[in-house]
């Protein structure tokens, strides 16, 4: 365009001299624009940048005074926000009169219109098209964002642009009907007159968006100013943008400097608490006070001591700076005491080292994150986390918090080769272990209150089933790291039968904020199941999540969000009314074309790695090298925005190749930044991804098991085990190998068919979690004991209880083999009915030993529950809950 504006000024100027009528006025290239603004403003230097000649003056008057008869004039806002453009009916009548054409910001006068004080819009109130005035381009109900906007207050008929609370991603998806509106751009005087009310020309240093929206603006204003002037061509560098173009080719070093950056920006932010601020009340969370400015100078980034703040909140106020939200967290404690030992493992940095120690000591051993009652062996919540440090009666324990804090504390711990907060760790993998339901699943949180009145017990021993990965898969991490650190099975046989669960489920997921966020938790939790049980299943379970996730991935490398009908905690907000009154996702509509840095990106970044070093499997490193590439080009890139610079940011458009999206979430929109999910994985990622290596590997020569056995013992107690999992007993075949031919009830899965060898008896409650339930079908079960042994007694432990429909089976058939395929048969039952609610042991004894290495277990229930007992004809119940083989005796007591 600045080849054009050259070009049209210079024809003005041919004409001018090739007509001989003309006056000797007009004979000379005197600007057509005349602007009254101060130096700086953003309009008037891209403009400038443009090759657009115009005449600046220092006020309106001079501006009307100065521009030629016919000519166009902008007064564009200096005072704002706190000042409105000084104009009165003179000014009007001087533009009228020279028959100028006249655009207006702010104005604190407009002839015919009763102008009020300045309104500060709400938080979620975004500009939106009203009129044709701006072409297709740029139609009606199109979405555009002024922040942190003030206005005059006036009323205006059919106005080109409004600002209101609407729901939508580019466009309002509900329109403005019952929607409060104020107008932002109208004519008072179709043809000569255009009025702002706010200062749309601060659209750079505002940070407005989104940059093609605003370009078309602009064009179309001063094509209305000047219809000669041809669209096309106006452009900026935004003060906030990502660090590469999709294009650009990435330095050498990329990764490093991305790293680099990534851990600076917790120091450059002032995010890291310092001592002489750390008691300060407006920077610690409360009921009233979680959102704040940024801070200046005055408050010098601490190191580690005294906590890290939560991040930015998506609120970009009128000078583009953004609000920060003051919570310390737990989580962002450890996440980001991981990610800066990665960053002295890749680049080198002592002082690195010493934060991350500090922000470990700081959560476990001073923060009221950990003390209280999360500190005291009889409370129900000893050992956990709190979310973050509320008062003591608004604690809550996230599960997938808790796994966060988990994970980050093990890799800074190992990274600094330090046992200091084993005990914490282990501590904190049990509490939440034992506030897990009998299924394996915790639900999505719970609350000190409720765990101060009732104790940890009921929740070990509950039937939730919660199929959200957003809140269950991360933290079956820790188990399934805990277990192949201690060997415990409890821990292997409750995760494993929950996993099962979800992935027998899916893709019939509740989802959060989207569904791809979901398919990305669960790739962590599936890789380290592999690592500690790599069968062909769970591999095909892996590459099944991974496959249907990056469908969605568009050729720069990102993950498109995607929201579903059904199931979904946190869908698109349903009117304008609902947009930012809760969590939400990014986009609006499936096919919006953003990706989630907070929900999805990281989270599948790191676990993507973790597959890729787990299988080896190079379809896993190849995504995960896709994604780092988009990744490393869209880290926020701001000489203007110190505390910017180095982030990400939680939504990125990938077709504008800019930070945009739906900004209904009520505080982690589109521009919210976290120092632990989306900073710190994404950094810990690209780290690990640049030194080979994995946090499995990491973590490889832990020293926690040592402290381990005290520690179970105190916290669950195998009295609590009995309550949940009836009575131990030992015999060979727990730990072999087992096939169940007979799928079982989805409804009483137990633990699966590991369930049915893991040395525990079912209590005589039938939704304890070692029952595995079949209604009306055969069960049969092989078990590989692993060699030929003599084989005494076998036994297969059933349930009675017939107000339940649940029977004792009809026929038991005990067959052993040497080799798997021909069973030779050695005993079998009909058991005889009883009335007592039961857990009963059938058969044991097969007579004579009878060598052989694979034993299987055949029980047919009753065709059909018999009469005179509840639901007479119908199916009858099978439960069972182990198959023993060789008991071994318990040892003899001490007198």
């Amino acid at each position: 365009m600045k080849n054009l504006l050259k070009t049209q000024i210079k024809n003005r100027i041919i004409a001018f001299l090739i007509v001989p009528l003309l006056s000797a006025a007009l004979l000379h290239a005197e600007p057509q624009l005349v602007v009254s603004a101060e130096p700086a403003n953003d309009l008037l230097r891209v403009l400038d940048a443009a090759g657009y000649e115009c005449l600046r003056v220092d006020s309106p008057a001079a501006a009307v005074g100065q521009a030629p008869e016919g000519g166009a004039v902008m007064i564009l806002a200096a005072g704002y926000p706190e000042t409105p453009t000084p104009v009165n009916a003179d000014f009007f009548a001087a533009a009228a009169a020279k028959n100028l054409r006249l655009y207006i910001e702010f104005p604190s006068f407009i002839p015919g219109v009763e102008v009020g004080g300045i309104h500060q819009a709400g938080v979620y109130d975004r500009a939106v098209v009203t009129s044709d005035f701006f072409g297709n381009d740029l139609a009606a109900m199109r979405i555009l964002t002024i922040n942190g906007c003030r206005m005059v207050s006036l009323d205006a008929d059919s106005p080109h642009m409004v600002f209101a609370k609407v729901a939508g991603y580019d466009t309002a998806a509900y329109g403005l009907a019952g929607t409060p509106a104020r107008p932002i751009l109208f004519e008072p005087d179709p043809g000569r007159l255009l009025v702002a009310t706010t200062k749309l020309s601060h659209f750079v240093t505002g940070r407005y968006g989104p940059k093609d929206a605003w370009q078309h603006t602009w064009e179309t204003i001063l094509h209305w100013l000047d219809p000669e002037i041809e669209s096309g061509g106006l452009d900026w560098t935004e003060t906030v943008r990502p660090m590469y173009r999709p294009d650009e080719a990435l330095p050498d070093d990329a990764v490093a400097r991305a790293v680099r950056l990534g851990t600076d920006w917790f120091s450059n932010g002032r995010f890291l608490v310092g001592e002489s601020w750390q008691n300060l009340p407006q920077h610690q969370r409360d009921t009233a006070g979680e959102f704040g400015p940024p801070l200046g100078e005055e408050y010098p980034a601490g190191d580690g001591r005294f906590s890290i703040l939560e991040g930015h909140a998506s609120r970009i106020d009128w000078d583009g700076t953004q609000q920060y939200r003051y919570c310390r967290r737990g989580d962002c404690q450890a996440e980001s005491a991981f990610a800066l030992t990665l960053r002295s493992q890749l680049v080198g940095d002592p002082q690195s080292r010493r934060i991350a120690a500090n922000l470990l000591d700081y959560l476990y051993l001073t923060s009221p994150l950990r003390q209280g009652p999360r500190n005291d062996p009889a409370s129900g919540s000893y050992g956990l986390v709190g979310w973050g440090a509320y008062p003591a009666s608004q604690v809550h324990y996230y599960g997938d918090d808790n796994a966060r804090i988990f994970l980050g504390s093990i890799g800074a711990a190992a990274n600094l080769d330090s046992t200091k907060w084993d005990r914490q760790i282990l501590e904190l993998i049990l509490a939440n272990f034992r506030t897990t339901g009998a299924h394996g699943f915790r639900g999505a949180n719970l609350q000190e209150r409720d765990l101060q009145r009732n104790g940890w017990l009921p929740y070990w021993q509950s039937g939730t089933v919660n199929l959200h990965p957003h809140f269950e898969a991360w933290i079956w991490t820790s188990y399934l790291w805990l277990y192949h650190k201690v060997g415990d099975e409890l821990l292997l046989n409750r995760t494993k039968s929950a996993i099962r669960r979800m992935m027998e489920a899916y893709p019939a997921w509740k989802w959060t904020n989207g569904i791809q966020q979901e398919r990305g938790r669960m790739i962590l939790t599936l890789a380290w199941l592999i690592r500690v049980d790599d069968t062909p299943e769970h591999r095909a379970w892996l590459r099944q999540v991974v496959t249907d996730m990056l469908k969605h991935m568009v050729p720069e490398g990102a993950i498109q969000e995607e929201v579903g009908a059904e199931g979904g905690s946190f869908g698109p907000p349903a009117s304008n009314a609902a947009y930012g009154t809760s969590e939400t996702p990014l986009i609006h509509a499936n096919g919006d074309p953003s990706a989630d840095m907070l929900y999805t990106m990281n989270f599948a970044f790191f676990g993507l790695n973790e597959a890729a070093r787990a299988t080896g499997d190079p379809f896993y490193r190849e995504a995960l090298d896709r994604m780092a590439d988009f990744l490393l080009r869209i880290q926020v890139r701001s000489e203007t925005h110190a505390d910017l610079h180095g982030a990400w940011f939680r939504g990125f458009d990938t077709r504008r190749w800019e930070f945009w999206g739906s900004n209904g979430d009520h505080g982690w929109g589109v521009w919210g930044t976290l120092t632990g999910w989306t900073q710190s994985w994404i950094v810990s990622t690209l780290a690990m991804r640049e030194l080979n290596t994995s946090l499995w590997e990491i973590t490889a020569n832990s020293r926690i098991a040592k402290p381990y056995p005290e520690i179970r013992a105190r916290m669950l107690p195998e009295s609590a085990i009995e309550a949940a999992y009836g009575k131990a007993t030992r015999h060979l075949a727990s730990g072999c190998g087992i096939h169940l031919e007979t799928p079982v009830d989805p409804r009483y899965p137990g633990t699966g068919a590991e369930g049915l060898i893991d040395g525990r008896l079912g209590t005589d409650t039938h939704n304890s979690p070692t029952w595995l339930g079949f209604e009306g079908v055969e069960m049969t079960a092989t078990i590989d004991l692993g060699d030929r042994i003599a084989i005494e007694r076998i036994g297969l432990h059933a349930l009675r209880n017939k107000a339940l429909g649940i029977h004792l089976p009809e026929r038991v058939e005990f067959l052993i083999s040497d080799d798997g395929l021909d069973f030779k048969q050695v005993a079998v039952i009909r058991p005889e009915s009883g009335d007592s609610v039961a857990g009963v042991m059938l058969g044991e004894t097969t007579g004579p030993a009878v060598a052989g290495r694979h034993v299987r277990v055949r029980a047919t229930p009753l065709q059909s529950i018999p009469g005179g007992n509840p639901a007479a004809g119908r199916p009858a119940w099978l439960f069972v809950s182990e198959i023993v083989v060789n008991p071994v005796p318990e040892p003899a007591q001490a007198d």
